[in-house]
């Protein structure tokens, strides 16, 4: 089993617009994978901060699944719409393994 985890921060002052956006993220996400993703906003530590994460039982699923979304118009849209809500450079992805 993998699991996959991204998180972004948003720009200062636009910590509901990233909430929202991550939502509506999560819900392209599934109806394009059929998956599992969650969105989630961080608490304890920066305000700013959203995840989606997902599980795969296997990474050839995993790049399966984003092959998926890049190739969905739906997909990029939101991402170039969101531009303006996320700090440059702050995107990051965690590949995790069940042991």
């Amino acid at each position: 089993m993998i699991t996959f985890i991204r998180t972004a921060v948003g720009m200062s002052g636009k910590a509901l617009e990233m909430a929202a956006f991550a939502k509506e993220m999560a819900a392209i996400i599934n109806r394009v994978t059929s998956g599992n993703t969650t969105a989630c906003v961080s608490f304890g530590g920066n305000a700013n901060a959203v995840a989606w994460i997902s599980h795969a039982d296997s990474f050839t699923q995993m790049e399966e699944t984003l092959a998926k979304l890049t190739a969905d118009p739906e997909y990029r849209d939101a991402i170039k719409k969101a531009e303006h809500l996320a700090v440059p450079g702050m995107t990051q992805d965690q590949v995790w393994r069940h042991i």
